[in-house]
């Protein structure tokens, strides 16, 4: 078990040069981003002592191979859970500070510059999660530019696990991730956290850019899907999720509408048509930032993606999608 040193661990770490930072890295067939991923990691930490952890899924391209090039100490669990991955990560982890992200995310230049400039101000307990929203690819498609671009970025209850930061003390405290959870294992640990007295903050100049964001919106609808497996796992967990029953209205909206305008109950159908329209007018406004009716109707339009596929996620069948974050 990780013991909370009484001097700034920072500071120490550049005295003592000693690892500061365990980087922990779920992969799963990873070979078209693993090594540019690693390649930024060095490169945006050239002033700290880091170890890179890859902690696969079974892959069966040249992701081990190439993480083992590159210097990450590689283990494989081909039946874990991402949260199991990230466990066995960090049970392997020599640094007391773990920093989750995925295998598709690469690191601003400046992160750890950064990251030496404001640690110091964090809490001197140990006791917190931090990091950011990932950034989109600095040629976004068009599904980054009007979707996760776009997407509000300051919700204070919540750090996503594409790049977490959290010490051991902290994470030893918590039992880590719940390895049960196939999805939003990181939103489980955050809510954890808070019960916990646990701080979250994230920090926005610790840049991190995500390359594996969905391209098209077949990738967009596969993503989604996945994602909304956990609220669908149990009844209790349906119930509970609010984006589930949102998702599940609309579709019954939709469906009353179609069925008024079968019968040539026009007004009704069309009252309907509105009604939904209306729902999913104040989710957008809700999950994105203020923009103009261009941009909105566009938002609209990928929203009703995103509830239709969150409602699919009870059929969803594979590991993971092909688009993940």
């Amino acid at each position: 078990m990780y013991n909370q040193p009484e001097t700034d661990l920072t500071q120490q770490h550049l005295e003592l040069n000693e690892p500061l930072i365990s980087f922990i890295i779920p992969a799963l067939n990873e070979e078209h981003y693993i090594t540019k991923t690693l390649d930024s990691l060095y490169a945006a930490t050239q002033l700290l002592k880091i170890e890179i952890i890859v902690v696969d899924n079974g892959s069966t391209d040249n992701t081990i191979c190439f993480s083992k090039k590159l210097d990450a100490r590689v283990y494989i669990d081909a039946n874990a859970t991402i949260a199991g991955l990230r466990n066995l990560g960090a049970k392997h982890a020599r640094a007391p500070f773990l920093t989750f992200i995925d295998a598709d995310i690469f690191l601003d230049e400046d992160w750890g510059t950064t990251f030496i400039n404001i640690s110091s101000f964090w809490p001197d307990d140990y006791l917190y999660i931090t990091g950011s929203s990932c950034l989109v690819s600095k040629n976004p498609s068009f599904i980054e530019r009007y979707w996760f671009s776009k997407l509000k970025t300051n919700n204070k209850n919540y750090i996503n696990s594409g790049h977490l930061i959290i010490p051991q003390k902290a994470f030893i405290k918590l039992g880590g991730f719940n390895d049960q959870l196939h999805t939003a294992e990181d939103f489980d640990l955050c809510q954890r956290a808070k019960q916990d007295n646990i701080k979250l903050f994230k920090e926005s100049n610790l840049k991190a850019f995500h390359q594996g964001y969905p391209k098209t919106i077949l990738q967009f609808f596969e993503r989604e899907s996945w994602h909304g497996k956990q609220d669908v796992a149990t009844m209790s967990q349906f119930f509970h999720s609010k984006t589930a029953l949102i998702s599940v209205t609309n579709l019954v909206i939709i469906f009353l509408s179609a069925i008024s305008l079968s019968l040539s109950l026009n007004t009704l159908g069309i009252s309907f048509l509105f009604l939904s329209l209306v729902l999913v007018f104040i989710i957008t406004r809700i999950k994105f930032e203020k923009n103009n009716i261009h941009i909105t109707v566009i938002s609209i339009a990928l929203t009703y993606v995103y509830l239709f596929a969150r409602v699919s996620s009870v059929i969803y069948h594979k590991r993971r999608p092909s688009a993940r974050s």
